[in-house]
């Protein structure tokens, strides 16, 4: 075989390798690597270049985005080496793409092996770190009854223990309690410090006014005035107690009992359950301490005065123990109970204050909350309460010739949460309370003659765009009894339909 013919071979692999030069990918960089040596050595012996070895190469390789024209790109003549001939060129470039080859792979099991970063957790508030937030709560309510503009709307008109009286058009919707009339119901400011170097306490402060601030303190026996711009006020300090970190809060909070707040916009409803009204006290001033014993399991403990009551309405005081036991991030269970001698601040003015009151009540109040998916919540609430003892004057209700009393109550309610998107959401809650009479014949929680139930059936669409959250949302009371006001007497159901919106900054 003279030179001439070898030429003529080569020039032969380099137009072979022109023509794949126009495939725009290749498949498997391997194959194609042991394919080639074989046709360099095939054209130098002077062979023709077999059509499978061809058809590999012609293959697309995933690779990195490498061309058939990294392969060769020299038209020039081989040269001789040892006796043999070659495209250095190609020779070349092989080991080129032999030795990115190799980093790649290099890169590929680097990556493998070295776990991502964890992200780190947000950094804790400097000391002595003041933060504010706030609200502000308005709507309007339409009464089917119309009790508005009619005497028998007065039914149950909130009179203090300081004597001062809260306009109640719809009984039973005691935070939605004007009927057809547009109004700023509460006003909120919120107020948090870290402890510092200066105070070595922490320091939360919530203040409030509107309605449903009076509303909500409208047993206080120290009068409502006084007390309903103070919704939180206390100081929080940190200990070790048997190697548990444990928090200790001095002032007035909110109860822990029930799975409602004073906020509507941090219920799933705008209205309030009649059980948040009726079954639970709202409010304490004492003592508490909360621990975490375990990753799953909270426990909190208080002494205060009772139920709703800043100044003290008797000389005894109030125990309560509450748990919360959370196994996984979808369900929570809550336990809770508290017993003690109560008086105005649980029973209101037929109980009057400076020992007026003795009547020893206990309370379990248990909650449940299960978050099925993303979009779906359910939620159950039981509160059971039971009371006994002598209050001042109340025989005047019991026809009694003495003042003891007795009964218990019962709220259960049901919730269900659906959010379809991450502004829009529906909501609903079913809900009986019953009030069962004792010694005296009166219902312990709304004096009313003999066995007392209600039901309320509620649906709510709830619209949030940024800090507004707003609320459409119907409502369906019926009771055993003619309770309800209305245009012409009083009646046993009524119908409401609010729209309420919530400002948050």
């Amino acid at each position: 075989m003279n030179r001439n013919a070898l030429n003529g071979k080569s020039l032969r692999l380099s137009n072979t390798l022109r023509t794949l030069e126009t495939r725009q990918s290749m498949r498997g960089f391997n194959a194609t690597r042991k394919a080639l040596p074989a046709i360099a050595l095939c054209s130098s012996l002077g062979f023709a270049i077999p059509s499978a070895l061809a058809q590999e190469v012609s293959k697309p390789i995933e690779h990195s985005g490498l061309k058939m024209a990294d392969f060769a790109t020299s038209t020039t003549a081989p040269v001789v080496n040892h006796g043999k001939f070659s495209n250095k060129a190609f020779l070349d470039r092989m080991q080129q793409l032999r030795l990115a080859s190799l980093k790649t792979m290099e890169q590929q099991t680097t990556a493998q092996t070295v776990p991502a970063p964890v992200p780190t957790a947000p950094a804790a508030p400097e000391p002595g770190t003041v933060t504010y937030t706030g609200l502000i709560d308005w709507y309007y309510s339409i009464n089917t009854r119309a009790p508005g503009g009619s005497s028998a709307g007065q039914f149950a008109p909130n009179i203090t223990p300081s004597g001062e009286t809260i306009r109640q058009d719809n009984f039973g919707l005691y935070f939605v309690n004007r009927d057809r009339n547009p109004i700023i119901t509460l006003g909120e400011i919120n107020i948090t410090r870290t402890p510092g170097k200066g105070l070595p306490l922490g320091l939360t402060a919530t203040l409030t006014l509107g309605d449903s601030a009076r509303l909500y303190h409208a047993t206080e026996p120290g009068g409502t005035s006084s007390y309903y711009p103070f919704h939180n006020l206390f100081l929080t300090a940190s200990a070790k107690v048997l190697g548990k970190d444990v928090a200790v809060d001095f002032g007035k909070w909110a109860s822990p009992f029930g799975m409602e707040v004073l906020e509507s916009n941090l219920n799933d409803n705008y209205s309030r359950a009649s059980t948040y009204w009726y079954a639970v006290p709202f409010y304490h001033f004492g003592v508490r301490a909360t621990t975490a014993l375990s990753s799953t399991v909270t426990v909190q403990a208080g002494l205060v005065n009772g139920w709703n009551n800043v100044a003290d309405d008797n000389n005894g005081k109030t125990l309560y123990a509450q748990m919360t036991w959370k196994p996984s991030p979808k369900f929570t269970q809550i336990l809770g109970w508290i017993g003690g001698l109560e008086g105005t601040g649980a029973m209101g003015v037929v109980a009057p204050t400076r020992g007026g009151g003795g009547w020893t009540i206990n309370l379990l109040d248990v909650q449940s909350i299960y978050q099925v998916n993303d979009k779906l919540k359910l939620a159950g609430w039981i509160s059971y309460g039971s009371g006994a003892g002598n209050v001042q004057g109340i025989k005047a209700l019991t026809g009694r010739t003495d003042d003891h009393f007795s009964g218990n109550w019962l709220g259960m309610v049901g919730y269900a949460k659906y959010q379809f998107t991450p502004k829009f959401a529906f909501a609903t809650r079913l809900e009986q309370l019953e009030d069962q009479p004792g010694v005296g014949g009166v219902s312990p929680r709304l004096g009313v003659g003999g066995y007392f139930n209600v039901r309320t059936y509620t649906f709510t669409f709830e619209y949030t765009h940024k800090n507004l959250v707003s609320r459409l949302e119907y409502r369906h009371d019926s009771a055993n009894q003619s309770v309800f006001g209305a245009a012409r007497g009083l009646v046993t159901d009524q119908d409401t339909i609010t729209l309420g919106q919530v400002y948050k900054f």
